[in-house]
């Protein structure tokens, strides 16, 4: 069964959301111009990984993906 999403024809909560996505945004832009971003992406790894103990016993690959956020304002010179 589809559930049908009821605020979808009321403007009062779509505005709302529109003014918190626009709100999320500039945080987004406020964080962008303070930080680097460091991106890891699909790097695989073998990797001795698991729940149960014949998971651990043989070596499977791992895909990793990150970004990191680094604070631009922490004094490079310093280093």
């Amino acid at each position: 069964m589809i559930m049908k999403r009821k605020f979808l024809n009321k403007p009062s909560l779509i505005k709302s959301a529109s003014k918190k996505a626009e709100k999320i945004d500039s945080q987004l832009a406020y964080i962008a111009n303070r930080y680097y971003e460091v991106f890891v992406k699909d790097l695989i790894l073998p990797a001795l990984i698991g729940i149960h103990s014949h998971e651990k016993k043989k070596e499977q690959r791992i895909c990793i993906n990150v970004v990191l956020m680094v604070d631009d304002r922490c004094g490079f010179a310093k280093d």
